[in-house]
């Protein structure tokens, strides 16, 4: 989806797409596909046919594996994680729903990404970047 932005010529929309992702990257938490239409000033219909045809996915589903790797965060922090305080601080309605998702976009609950060694490549990048914070 990355690539596909970069590709993009930016003056082909005249909504700024890739600001938008960068914000639903930023705040995965509190980000909403409304905010994101409010933000460019325009519909929720207009901004998903163009997000759609910029990054290839829609707005919500953007903004929905933005949040699920700002979770993994946790997964690649191993045992003990108190799950239904992620859910909480990820703005996920409640712990169940957090694990649905998880387990749609990935296949695995977080408690077993958190647990067993998995490959997955959100964790690895979500391990960098919590390593990145980490450092002075």
């Amino acid at each position: 989806m990355l690539e596909r932005l970069r590709r993009a010529a930016p003056t082909r929309w005249r909504i700024d797409v890739i600001g938008l992702a960068r914000r639903a990257r930023a705040q995965p938490t509190s980000i909403a596909v409304q905010r994101l239409a409010d933000a460019a000033g325009v519909s929720r219909q207009h901004l998903t046919r163009v997000f759609q045809q910029a990054i290839g996915v829609s707005p919500k589903r953007y903004c929905r594996l933005a949040r699920f790797q700002a979770g993994l965060v946790y997964a690649g922090a191993g045992p003990g994680v108190r799950w239904a305080e992620v859910a909480t601080e990820l703005g996920y309605a409640d712990q169940s729903h957090m694990i649905a998702e998880f387990r749609e976009l990935s296949g695995l609950s977080p408690e077993a990404l958190a647990t067993q060694q998995w490959f997955h490549p959100f964790i690895l990048d979500a391990r960098a970047r919590r390593t990145q914070r980490v450092q002075p």
